[in-house]
């Protein structure tokens, strides 16, 4: 009720810090010294005011306390006083030094976006003669190169291109006051300045998650039991490629079902980009199913709009950012008309058709569950050639390498692997990047899609992505200088030898060993691997 209260109420919290603070108060000498003049000044003048011991409504003593601390001024002083000081830029006024680190030199840091005051706009404020967002920048210009001026040696470090944490936040650019003095030295010796020529050096500090060792999983009772437990069901090519990719990360996600961190997406959604032309090419295709189709300007008009119809229909309307949404319109009508610039003379069979087969395994025990490939083919198209297989991608393609179907070495290494703990299963992640096509290729020749009996490999001819991400662009799996002779062999031998042997050491391999790649950089289960 009074100002005597309220100084006993201020000494009783100080008392409860300094014994509950431990060091605190040593590592942070400006905290210790606003907390020791809140003792020795703000609490005593409440305490011996000559209206001590009036009362006052609780909203006054409030005020007469800020008025009283905002009186109190704590001096900076930098800890250490020599060697090593953290400072902020605006501390650095009037000081020199030898040798100056200036972090985070980005346009969002220096000189920093501009502050949002709905009261006092920056227009307005020029018309009543206060200090603009010019002004300010021209103050923090002033306090930077005067701190590089009294400096002998001064290091600017900036993050480029990474992208921010913030909600809508864009990725980071150098500041403008750096690249004013890029542009100085570039006048000076006359070229452009290049990453990696003084004074301006790149520098990529990888951050993979803390890691003791490629440690694997072995194989032990429960874990072979989980193994043959999961191999009952169906097998997706994305499982398959999981596998191959990283045996850890799939033991990890696909056998003890670790999902990801469920966070909110600030940015793009690939995944619904996917699925939303997936679905407009679907539709777009469907009148042409079981017809030859050579796709001309109404054809390429006719789904532009369909594309521009279903994204404004679809739920990325509200998810994206605005600017995203604005540039995924107007790249997509783009992309789907060069798609169709590159489409030859087809005649298209199937659209998203469910497909399954078995795998056969000649080392299975009695009674075993057979084991089974099943997935959905985006397209089938028959040409020329034969039947051709197509996976529409918007991400990136990573083709086999071309020596793969002629590496003798290694489908003969695949042939005789027995369940030995070798590398035989890296060499061939390293080779071949991907079995999805290949996977389908063998579902669509061994299985059927629905009751239909087995095909056989005779009418196949390939199998392709089409590239979305870029023109749209056809890229094969053999590739048309492949002969007939060697697409038979890769049909009918090199594919059902890659699909056994993936399940058989799927099955057999003595343990999960990770395979280190880029594909670390964005793995779900990274920390496992430091566990």
């Amino acid at each position: 009720a009074t100002t005597r209260d309220l100084a006993d109420t201020l000494a009783d919290l100080c008392a409860l810090l300094l014994e509950h603070g431990g060091s605190l108060w040593e590592r942070f000498p400006i905290d210790a010294e606003s907390m020791f003049r809140l003792m020795r000044r703000v609490i005593p003048q409440l305490r011996e005011a000559s209206l001590a011991a009036q009362s006052f409504p609780r909203d006054v003593l409030f005020t007469i306390l800020r008025e009283t601390i905002r009186q109190e001024r704590v001096p900076f002083e930098a800890d250490p006083l020599t060697g090593l000081q953290v400072l902020g830029m605006l501390e650095t006024r009037l000081l020199h030094f030898h040798t100056v680190h200036i972090v985070d030199a980005t346009e969002d840091r220096l000189p920093g976006p501009p502050p949002h005051d709905p009261l006092l706009p920056d227009s307005l404020r020029g018309l009543l003669r206060l200090p603009d967002g010019r002004h300010r920048e021209q103050v923090a210009a002033y306090n930077f190169h005067r701190l590089i001026r009294g400096a002998s040696t001064v290091a600017i470090h900036y993050q480029s291109g990474v992208q921010g944490s913030g909600l809508f936040e864009e990725k980071k650019s150098r500041s403008r006051f750096v690249e004013e003095l890029l542009w100085q030295e570039e006048q000076r010796l006359k070229t452009l300045l290049k990453p990696g020529m003084a004074p301006l050096h790149a520098v990529s500090y990888p951050m993979p998650a803390i890691c003791t060792g490629d440690r694997p999983v072995m194989r032990s009772a429960a874990v072979d039991s989980r193994i043959h437990e999961y191999l009952k069901r169906p097998l997706s090519p994305s499982a398959l490629d999981a596998y191959l990719t990283c045996p850890v990360r799939f033991f990890h996600e696909r056998i003890c079902g670790l999902s990801a961190v469920d966070e909110v997406n600030e940015g793009d959604d690939f995944a619904g980009i996917g699925d939303l032309l997936h679905a407009v090419l679907e539709e777009f295709f469907k009148p042409y199913t079981g017809r030859t189709i050579r796709p001309d300007e109404d054809d390429a008009r006719r789904l532009q709009e369909l594309f521009v119809l279903r994204l404004q229909q679809s739920e990325l309307r509200d998810q994206l950012p605005f600017d995203s949404y604005l540039m995924l319109e107007a790249a997509g009508v783009q992309r789907l008309a060069q798609f169709l610039e590159q489409q030859p003379e087809t005649r298209i069979v199937a659209l998203e058709k469910d497909i399954a087969a078995d795998v056969d395994a000649d080392d299975l025990p009695p009674g075993a569950v057979r084991q089974q490939l099943a997935g959905r083919i985006d397209r089938i198209d028959e040409r020329e050639d034969g039947i051709v297989i197509l996976d529409y991608k918007t991400g990136s393609v990573n083709r086999p390498h071309p020596r793969i179907w002629d590496n003798t070495d290694l489908w003969q290494q695949m042939r005789a692997w027995n369940g030995e703990d070798d590398d035989t299963l890296h060499q061939l992640a390293e080779a071949i990047h991907s079995v999805q096509l290949p996977a389908y290729l063998y579902m669509y020749a061994h299985g059927g899609t629905g009751t239909k009996a087995p095909r056989g490999a005779a009418g196949l001819a390939d199998a392709g992505w089409v590239e979305l991400k870029t023109k749209g662009q056809e890229i094969l799996l053999f590739g048309k200088d492949t002969s007939d002779d060697d697409r038979t062999i890769f049909l009918e031998d090199h594919i059902p030898l890659l699909m056994r042997f993936l399940f058989r050491h799927m099955r057999t391999s003595p343990a999960f060993r990770p395979r280190r790649g880029k594909h670390c950089e964005w793995c779900s289960c990274a920390n496992c691997c430091s566990m």
